[in-house]
């Protein structure tokens, strides 16, 4: 596990508490068919940093969407002992949404770089699951985007998920 995914893993671990019920879901300008979300107004997740959500212009929410992931709330993290980064999460994900969002990045050219994370089984005990990293190498520069997942241990088929990208573009917002 590279020092990065280690240091997002223990620091949402210890900052985070771990919901059975959903988060606040975000204003949405969604449509009744499940149009998309409004990306630029996510609310501040609960005992985040204190820097508020930023959408950078290269978070991939076209690919957090088609996955069928839906975020409850968003954070950016300028300040910490980290690179810049932001974060979104959503506490109701299921395994076929995970599988689907790590398809996805793969079509995008994204490489899974790290991978951690072992679905519930019956000897999963509730807390972190592990997770994966993935790296985009583009000529703007790399991306890398870290999918942290918990489990709250009260359904085997939902996971409380972390997506956070570290890009080009969050790393200009760096004080």
């Amino acid at each position: 596990m590279t020092a990065i995914t280690t240091g997002l893993l223990l620091l949402l671990t210890g900052c985070f508490a771990l919901p059975s019920v959903p988060l606040q879901r975000p204003p949405s300008s969604a449509s009744e068919d499940g149009g998309p979300q409004d990306w630029a107004s996510l609310p501040h997740c609960e005992n985040g940093p204190p820097d508020p959500w930023v959408l950078v212009d290269d978070f991939p929410t076209d690919l957090v969407e088609s996955a069928g992931i839906q975020a409850e709330c968003g954070d950016s993290y300028l300040t910490t002992d980290l690179p810049a980064y932001v974060s979104i999460a959503d506490s109701a994900v299921s395994l076929a949404e995970l599988e689907a969002f790590a398809a996805v990045l793969e079509e995008a050219g994204y490489a899974r770089t790290e991978s951690t994370f072992a679905p519930v089984d019956e000897t999963s005990s509730p807390g972190p699951l592990g997770g994966w990293e993935y790296t985009l190498d583009a000529a703007a520069g790399v991306t890398l985007v870290y999918v942290v997942t918990f489990w709250a241990g009260d359904d085997a088929d939902r996971y409380f998920v972390y997506i956070d990208v570290e890009s080009p573009a969050t790393r200009a917002l760096a004080p």
